[in-house]
């Protein structure tokens, strides 16, 4: 079959011109990082291995302990701080951002993280250069500040530079914005997905499975708070002596009205499972008799997409190694463990390489004196595990 026969998929990105912000939109309601934060933090399955990864990214920090304590900025943020947020960033989103500002020589005095869903790229010009970011506390629109909410409009938006340390290029944009005591410095914006792209999240193949994990726990949420119905009801005549005793029935239990629909409701669920419900009668033909109650569990209805959504989110992150493990698929053992542990600690070697060359390229245009010469191998970042194998 030709491939233009095949069904047309959805764009996976769909970004927009906002014009009243001069901006392009990270997808039509331009809400893709936020939106893809709440789909993974509902997904325990996702959240827990997006945890992992961005444990093994952000590995023990940089390998020199000189340069990682260094403080960045006037608020005392070391660079190991930093490293940390951008780390969290790169594997949640694909991406991270860093601002800048300089001094009157052109200079890096410090930096700061940028959370990056904050960032949104302008338009690009004639020659279809991308020239600025936008940052804003929160595109959403809910967000509050001495109790009113933060408006997205140009007034609110702050218009940054893209990162260009060359001093020729800092002082022109100085100049044009009227002085140094106007100039907002720069934002260095890393993509995965390329220079001044929107990147994808690491994980977007599989943001609907993991809103199908949200939606399995939420059922088996529900089957076990509501389903559970007493162990049975036992029914007898009206006034007939005492009444049955049994678990959770200790003492008469005549009732006059109608209650049985708001007492079968009352003893569901999990805290009222096994109890046993008296019920009156008011005829004398009726016979004393116990009534057995099951409700449906649907657990097991559950149990191969849950296994599914599982299985797609685990190999969308590489994990696979540590799902065979837990599913008993291959023997335990402490030198098992230790092979999937450095394979994946491997795999972040070259996402690693580019947080390195980031915080290289900032350091190198340094105004202060450095602790240690801010070299590749001083900003490489240490693995989570040792990545030698023992005997070798």
């Amino acid at each position: 079959m030709k491939i233009a026969k095949l069904p047309k998929p959805e764009r996976a990105l769909d970004p927009q011109y906002i014009k009243k912000l001069d901006i392009k939109s990270y997808d039509a309601d331009n809400l893709y990082p936020q939106n893809v934060r709440n789909i993974v933090a509902a997904s325990k399955t996702g959240s827990g291995c997006l945890d992992r990864y961005c444990d093994y990214l952000e590995g023990r920090g940089i390998t020199s302990e000189a340069l990682a304590g260094m403080a960045v900025n006037l608020n005392g943020e070391k660079l190991a701080d930093l490293h940390a947020l951008v780390a969290k960033d790169l594997a949640t989103f694909n991406g991270f951002a860093i601002h800048v500002n300089y001094n009157v020589d052109g200079k890096i005095v410090d930096m700061h993280h940028v959370p990056f869903e904050n960032v949104r790229l302008v338009e690009p010009d004639d020659a279809g250069i991308i020239r600025m970011v936008a940052l804003h506390p929160d595109w959403t629109g809910t967000e509050t500040r001495g109790g009113k909410q933060i408006k997205i409009n140009k007034d609110t938006v702050d218009y940054i530079d893209v990162f260009n340390p060359d001093p020729v290029i800092v002082l022109s944009q100085m100049v044009e914005a009227g002085g140094p005591q106007f100039y907002n410095g720069q934002v260095l914006y890393y993509s995965r997905e390329g220079h001044l792209q929107y990147p994808f999240a690491t994980f977007h193949a599989v943001l609907t499975e993991m809103s199908t994990d949200e939606g399995i726990s939420n059922v088996l949420n529900r089957n076990v708070r509501n389903n559970f119905l007493p162990a049975g009801a036992f029914v007898r005549l009206k006034g007939s002596g005492a009444p049955f005793t049994g678990d959770g029935v200790t003492e008469d239990h005549y009732t006059d009205d109608d209650s049985y629909d708001e007492d079968l409701m009352a003893l569901q669920g999990d805290m009222e499972a096994v109890n046993i419900m008296d019920i009156t009668v008011e005829s004398k033909d009726d016979v004393p008799s116990f009534i057995n109650m099951r409700g449906n569990n649907y657990d097991a209805e559950f149990t191969n997409t849950a296994n599914e959504t599982k299985d797609c989110i685990y190999a969308k992150f590489g994990q696979e190694g540590w799902l065979a493990i837990r599913n008993g698929k291959v023997g335990f053992s402490g030198t098992l463990v230790a092979d999937v542990e450095r394979d994946y600690a491997k795999r972040q070697l070259k996402t690693q390489a580019a947080m390195t060359r980031a915080y290289r390229s900032i350091l190198l245009y340094w105004s202060q004196p450095l602790p240690e010469e801010a070299t590749i191998d001083a900003l490489t970042i240490v693995p989570l595990v040792d990545l030698t194998t023992p005997n070798a």
